[in-house]
């Protein structure tokens, strides 16, 4: 590759993630003083987690190459969970000069530059020219559906408040669009990115048919994300066999298909057997399993919520194929035949619950049921694009409301999102407070580490699972172990003053945001305006 080359990939990547850094931008230029909140660079309640998994390597060794669920009271976790990001991160956490929360960001802005670079390289060898190349990034990269407008339209003509409709923009979205059913949403989640990379990466190997290399890819991806690992490994396996068994494709080897099918015996082991020798992740399985009455709440879509979504990819996939004759020729590329595969096997585990007991069927979504039938509409984006390219006023107004129908989704929704984190009203962020940064400073400077610690403010315990190696009783509704009968004994704790028979640990530690309430046990050793630490020792 030439100095040329890589120079121009990369400044288109950067520019195609602009909107990435704004976001970040908005979100630590908020009012602290104003808002009594701290930004942090966790865009979602979800986001400290990872974080937290990683600090198990550097509160509890590298000696172990599993590291255990960092809700768990115990002293020495169950050590049976493995992922290669989480491993990154903690080597970047002990290496490196820089907070929890920077070193978050640092990955996700850098996977985010590696997935865009992926994608040029992907699509250059798709065939997009240099005069598109730059459009047909930021098209995909921030391309979505009409959930924005339609939601909007839908309050407007029924209220005719422009207030209440800019509101009312993911209406027709799961969890307000987090499940981000397009690319873009997902820059804001350095984890998601990076699987995107991966992703990326794979089908980069595909097309230039680089097998060793996807064989590798496909274990690293296997250990990095149970749902993203397998539909990517289930479909190379679908497209393998189809490609050696049905084609007789000379290109497909036996020893690839068998490898193949070996790295997804291997994901499925890991995930359903391996894992339950954990009593700590079986009780977590519980607590995360759907019922058909909580699915459509949270946990999967309906119609009206992935049509929206994905009836721009769909229709430029289609048109692409619109005749006989158009479909046969299309098909005759490899790499359009596995993208095809892909598209359809995210779309049926996306939708799942009507053959089997679901298993969190929109954990299969996050962008990838939507990315193949862009790329494979690609040639259709690129024709309506050349169409309306023109000095003439109209066509030019033509291409740039067309760009806005298919960027709308997304950045109205990063726009409204930018601006909550902004103000400090972010609907999903994880608040933490200056009496929060106070309470944690005290533990981290003054406290050894994991200790046990009983907390009454739920959200003051998911913090200190991450700002500090300590352990928390209860904290996490769905990832702390037993977690409903783990807070009915920190609250007793709190009501009465009765430890835990549970806990062996001589010396605990009590953090109230109400010692006014209940029994108070041990002696007080930090007090704020909010809260009240207690040293308990038995």
């Amino acid at each position: 590759m030439n100095n040329t080359n890589f120079k121009s990939r990369a400044l288109k990547s950067l520019f195609v993630i602009f909107p990435l850094f704004l976001f970040i931008f908005a979100h630590y230029t908020m009012d602290t003083a104003e808002t009594n909140l701290l930004p942090t660079g966790f865009f979602n309640g979800e986001a400290p987690y990872y974080m937290a998994n990683a600090r198990q390597y550097v509160d509890h060794g590298f000696g172990n190459l599993f590291y255990g669920n960092p809700f768990s009271y115990l002293q020495e976790g169950q050590r049976v969970y493995f992922q290669f990001q989480t491993y990154i991160l903690a080597i970047l956490i002990k290496l490196l000069p820089l907070s929890i929360n920077s070193i978050w960001l640092m990955f996700g802005v850098i996977f985010s530059f590696l997935f865009m670079y992926q994608t040029t390289r992907v699509l250059d060898l798709l065939g997009v020219n240099k005069k598109n190349m730059l459009l047909m990034l930021f098209l995909f990269a921030w391309g979505g559906g009409v959930h924005g407008i339609l939601g909007f339209l839908s309050e407007f003509f029924s209220t005719f408040n422009f207030i209440e409709s800019i509101k009312a923009l993911e209406k027709f979205e799961i969890a307000d669009g987090w499940w981000m059913q397009s690319v873009g949403r997902n820059f804001l989640m350095p984890n998601y990115i990076y699987y995107h990379f991966l992703v990326m990466s794979g089908l980069l190997f595909i097309i230039k048919r680089m097998n060793k290399s996807l064989i590798g890819l496909c274990f690293i991806l296997s250990f990095s994300h149970p749902f993203v690992g397998a539909q990517f490994i289930f479909s190379v396996v679908v497209w393998t066999i189809f490609e050696r068994y049905y084609l007789s494709s000379r290109d497909t080897k036996v020893f690839s298909t068998i490898a193949f099918i070996i790295v997804l015996a291997v994901h499925v082991l890991y995930y359903f057997k391996f894992l339950t020798i954990s009593s700590e992740h079986v009780a977590q399985e519980a607590q995360w399993s759907v019922t058909y009455e909580s699915l459509y709440k949270n946990w999967a879509m309906r119609a009206i919520n992935f049509i929206p979504s994905y009836i721009l990819a769909f229709g430029l996939f289609f048109y692409q194929i619109r005749s006989p004759e158009k479909f046969l020729r299309f098909f005759k590329n490899h790499t359009n035949r596995f993208l095809a595969i892909f598209g359809v096997i995210n779309f049926v585990l996306a939708n799942h619950e009507f053959a089997m007991k679901p298993i969190q069927p929109i954990h299969f979504t996050h962008g990838m049921v939507w990315f193949p039938f862009v790329l494979l509409g690609r040639q259709t984006l690129i024709d309506i694009l050349n169409s309306i390219k023109s000095r003439n006023i109209l066509a030019s107004l033509g291409l740039v409301s067309f760009i806005a129908l298919f960027i709308s989704d997304n950045l109205l929704w990063m726009a409204k999102r930018g601006y909550q984190s902004h103000i400090g009203q972010s609907q999903t962020e994880l608040p933490l407070t200056r009496n929060h940064k106070s309470a944690i400073d005290f533990i981290n400077k003054n406290l050894g580490d994991n200790n046990l610690f009983f907390v009454q403010d739920l959200v003051l315990g998911f913090h200190l699972t991450v700002y500090t190696s300590n352990r928390v009783f209860a904290s996490h509704n769905i990832i702390t172990p037993h977690s409903q009968k783990r807070k009915s004994m920190q609250n007793l704790l709190f009501e009465k003053g009765i430890v835990p028979s549970e806990v062996k640990e001589s010396k605990v530690y009590i953090l109230k945001s109400d010692p006014q309430k209940g029994v108070n046990i041990g002696e007080s050793i930090y007090k704020s305006e909010k809260y009240e630490l207690f040293e308990y020792k038995k």
